[in-house]
């Protein structure tokens, strides 16, 4: 090392040396008693959640302890002692300042109501409703505890941790009980939605003067009636199809026959197709059953879903509006002839048409539940205007 580094390297030591000797003598000021009140120490505030409603655990404050929370999978509450009739249950962890490992950093648990006059929680006993059970009595197991949810209560918790040796260092930690969504319905006008089998049948109008079955998104909801933490909700609803190629679509309505030594297939799909090759359902996928309802007619598929007829051939795809070669005559001879099979028509197709996938969604909890809507019949009506005679009028002539 040449003489001029070594001017300047030697006076960055001596800094540096200086710099690390008064940090090791705040930090040995901050963590002794003498140099610190850990009477106004505070620890962060922690939110934490939990999915499907139930108890969860809040805030968490304290002076000198601090307290961190993690939830216990079902499946392992058998290793941690928690009755398998418990909803939910929490491992909360104290840990103790500043030195965690000393032989006087023993602490205890406790719980009570936050307001335990409120009409709900008066002379009601909150160890029926959670309980908290230290890991063991030492020093170590001492500070970690399972709090488990043992029934819904109306009324927030209290858990708090207190250092034995010192009771005005300790941490507390609220525990709520989220209102849960128990479950929804949703119905279209007379059309109710049947998410227990996943399949709702509908009778669709095929003529494209008729009034569709239908209507706006009805939606109704249960939540649970004891809750300490009232939940908001939101409902969406995705319409799709499945993935069946190269439509990426439900195929209904479809057909064959032998024409000129060669097959000749149709099908309906919720697909259209700007080069016969390539098929997209966005128009199904966008559209907004929020805000215009849903209707079951192959017209009203055709002006906002995108239905679309399709035939088939010879490595060929032809896409044409649903009423430009065919009449209604034609898909109710399809439908008629779905599973059956003679020389002129086999039907290849099961009369799913796209499904619905409705989810709602709160701070705590959320369901999905989807349905495939499937052609269960069909009606040929249309609105009548007009009723006319071909003459005015007539006159009898007598003899």
């Amino acid at each position: 090392m040449n003489d001029s580094v070594k001017s300047i390297w030697k006076p960055l030591c001596i800094v540096l040396a200086v710099l690390l000797a008064l940090s090791w003598a705040f930090f040995g000021v901050l963590y002794s008693k003498d140099g610190v009140d850990f009477s106004t120490l505070e620890n962060p505030e922690q939110n934490y959640t939990a999915d499907g409603g139930g108890a969860i655990i809040g805030e968490s404050t304290g002076n000198s302890v601090s307290l961190m929370s993690a939830k216990i999978a079902p499946e392992d509450f058998a290793a941690n002692d928690v009755s398998p009739l418990a909803e939910t249950a929490y491992t909360l962890t104290a840990t103790v300042f500043p030195s965690n490992d000393a032989s006087n950093t023993r602490v205890f648990w406790s719980l009570k109501w936050a307001n335990p006059e409120s009409e709900w929680a008066k002379d009601k006993a909150v160890t029926e409703y959670v309980s908290v059970a230290p890991s063991g009595d030492d020093v170590q197991t001492s500070k970690q505890a399972v709090v488990a949810n043992l029934q819904p209560f109306g009324e927030q918790i209290i858990v708090t941790v207190t250092s034995e040796d010192d009771p005005t260092k300790f941490a507390t930690c609220t525990v709520d009980y989220a209102q849960k969504l128990t479950g929804f319905s949703v119905k279209f006008g007379d059309v109710v939605c049947d998410f227990e089998s996943g399949r709702t049948g509908v009778s669709v109008e095929v003529n494209p003067e008729g009034n569709p079955n239908g209507g706006a998104a009805v939606f109704e909801k249960t939540v649970s009636d004891v809750y300490s933490l009232a939940d908001n909700f939101t409902i969406s609803y995705q319409l799709g199809t499945s993935e069946t190629l190269p439509f990426s679509s439900y195929q209904f309505l479809s057909s064959y026959s032998e024409y000129m030594a060669h097959t000749q297939m149709g099908c309906l799909v919720f697909s259209n197709s700007s080069d016969n090759v390539n098929f997209d359902n966005s128009a199904l996928t966008s559209y907004s059953v929020s805000e215009k309802g849903l209707y079951f007619g192959l017209q009203y598929f055709s002006d906002n879903l995108g239905l679309h007829y399709v035939s088939f051939g010879r490595g060929t795809y032809t896409v044409s509006d649903v009423f430009q070669l065919n009449t209604p005559a034609t898909y109710i001879n399809a439908f008629e002839h779905l599973n059956k099979t003679d020389d002129s028509n086999t039907s290849y197709d099961t009369p799913e048409m796209f499904d619905l996938t409705v989810t709602v969604t709160g701070t705590y909890s959320t369901i999905t539940k989807t349905t495939t809507f499937f052609m269960s019949g069909y009606s040929n009506l249309s609105t009548v205007t007009n009723v006319t005679l071909d003459k005015d009028e007539i006159v009898f002539i007598g003899r």
